[in-house]
């Protein structure tokens, strides 16, 4: 865990690419780094939640409204496999992986694509439609950022310059649904992230996820 710690820290980082890499280049790779942990991390989760899937006929497909902060709008897609299934005298409870990818716009300002792992605690009273769920993911957001707006004085037009920025992006998760019937139900969920990158401001997001779950087999 510390060395994890020490691979996000940005010291590090310069330390390590100063003498060969210009700053542009060092960025890159801090970014590629980043991606490629969450990737790896994700396949490994996805592999080990589709052996358990197997067992099991229901394959839920989640589509919903998604935004930061309830007004910047975006959409998000995503599934749900089951890792592991136990009953008490009561409840229903279950381990989740779910993989997500997603949007959100800030219009005029920027455009951030999202993709995203999660691994959840979900609870359900025994004949009972209704479940929460708490969970903690890892995600990596790309947001194409409008830096700069030049105007064309011969026509009055105006082009937007954008850069693209990356963030590794943790998160904490709760969330509570209903089922309708054996196919659809409907859910909620609100996230709590931290967007994180080594050579720009870190920020604290928080995300509002309104949505429909619709299970396909």
């Amino acid at each position: 865990m510390k060395l994890f710690f020490a691979l996000m820290d940005k010291s590090f980082f310069n330390a390590l690419f100063s003498k060969y890499c210009s700053g542009f280049e060092r960025q890159l790779y801090q970014d590629d780094i980043m991606k490629h942990t969450l990737i790896i991390m994700a396949i490994l989760m996805i592999n080990s939640a589709v052996d358990a899937q197997n067992q099991n006929k229901n394959l839920p497909i989640t589509i919903g409204y998604f935004s930061q902060a309830g007004w910047q709008p975006g959409a998000k897609i995503g599934t749900q496999l089951k890792w592991k299934t136990w009953e008490t005298e009561t409840r229903s409870k279950q381990l989740l992986a779910s993989p997500q990818i997603g949007f959100y716009t800030y219009i005029d300002v920027h455009t951030s694509y999202l993709l995203n792992i999660d691994v959840a605690y979900q609870s359900m009273k025994k004949n009972k439609p209704g479940y929460s769920a708490w969970s903690i993911g890892l995600g990596y957001m790309n947001q194409s950022q409008i830096t700069e707006r030049k105007i064309n004085l011969s026509d009055g037009s105006e082009e937007k310059i954008r850069e693209n920025w990356g963030w590794f992006l943790p998160t904490a998760n709760y969330e509570f649904g209903r089922a309708i019937n054996s196919k659809i139900g409907w859910y909620s969920k609100f996230s709590y992230d931290l967007k994180i990158a080594t050579s720009r401001e870190n920020a604290a997001l928080f995300f509002v996820e309104l949505g429909m779950k619709f299970n396909l087999l």
